[in-house]
Parts: structure tokens; C-alpha cells; sequence
């Protein structure tokens, strides 16, 4: 009885230890199946299976399909654009790690340019004018005040401060 449960742990522990052995090793890379110029385009085209990986460093079957596309293109005799051209017709722009610079594509390459050069004027422009401000004091409209009008603003003042006063003597002669 005790035969068939150590036989199934032992089978466990082999199953165990070679599938580490066979994930441990190294997967082949591209370098070492394709020519460098197949590796070269492989790693200018994106896998449109893996996020972020080029078809060259990909492990995915679409990426070893199209290094093998672009190998047997290669070797007859097809020109690196003709080869791009190729995939773009399957895989549309997004398969080209670097995008054509036409249409939409242009814009997208141009509008952060036109974003910084905007921002800075917009710095400049408020430096410049935080600097103007700072150094003129404010002046009135119509210059300073003439020895008149100075004269019936302190009489206008001083009415309004006895008139106060007169007020408060009243309030209290009431409160009283």
C-alpha cells in the first residue's frame, strides 16, 4: 500500500525537478538563428502580440513567424523598405517601432516641440513683465496732488472728524 504513494512522490519530485532543469535553460537568441541584418529589422519592427518587445528579443510565435518572414525576404534579395513596407501592409504603422513622419504621425512628432517653445515664451513674457512692474511705482492718473487740492482734502477730512466727534458726544449725552 505504501508503494504506490512513495512511487507517485517520487514521480512528482523527477516531474519537479526536470521541469526546473528544462525552464532553466537558456532560450535560443535571435543572434544565434538569424543573420545580422534579419536581427537588425526584427529589432525596428514592435511584436504585435508582446507589449513592448521588439520581434527580434520576442519569444512569441507571431514574432519567430515574422523573423522568419523577414529572413526568407532578406534572402531574396528584398530591400530593408521593401521589408518594412511588407509589414506595414499586414500590421499598419504601430508595427514600426519608429513611425513615419507624414501625415498625423508628423503632427504628433512636432506638437511637443511647439508645446515647449510656447511654454517658454509664455516664461519670458511674464519674467519681463514681473520685472517692468517691479521697478515702476505706481503713479496716479493725473500726476501728484496740487497744494489746493491737498488743502480742501485736509479741510474735508477735518470736517468729517468733528462732525465724528460730534456724534460721539451726542451718543453719550443719549446714553446718559
Amino acid at each position: 500500500m505504501r508503494l504506490p504513494v512513495t512511487r507517485a512522490i517520487l514521480t512528482l519530485i523527477t516531474a519537479a525537478v526536470l521541469g526546473i532543469g528544462v525552464g532553466a535553460l537558456p532560450a535560443l537568441a535571435a543572434e544565434d538563428v538569424y543573420d545580422e541584418r534579419t536581427v537588425e529589422i526584427g529589432r525596428n519592427l514592435a511584436c504585435p502580440v508582446c507589449q513592448g518587445q521588439t520581434v527580434a528579443d520576442s519569444h512569441s510565435r507571431v514574432a519567430l513567424e515574422m523573423m522568419d518572414a523577414i529572413q526568407a525576404q532578406v534572402e531574396a534579395g528584398r530591400t530593408d523598405e521593401q521589408i518594412y513596407d511588407y509589414f506595414r501592409a499586414r500590421y499598419g504603422d504601430e508595427v514600426l517601432l519608429e513611425p513615419p513622419r507624414e501625415g498625423i504621425n508628423l503632427a504628433l512628432w512636432w506638437i511637443p516641440v511647439v508645446v515647449v517653445v510656447l511654454g517658454l515664451g509664455v516664461v519670458v513674457l511674464y519674467v519681463k513683465d514681473s520685472a517692468a512692474l517691479g521697478r515702476r511705482a505706481p503713479q496716479p492718473a493725473d500726476g501728484p496732488p496740487t497744494d489746493q487740492e491737498l488743502e480742501r482734502l485736509a479741510e474735508r477730512v477735518l470736517s468729517e472728524h468733528e462732525q465724528n466727534q460730534l456724534r460721539q458726544g451726542d451718543a453719550q449725552v443719549e446714553s446718559t
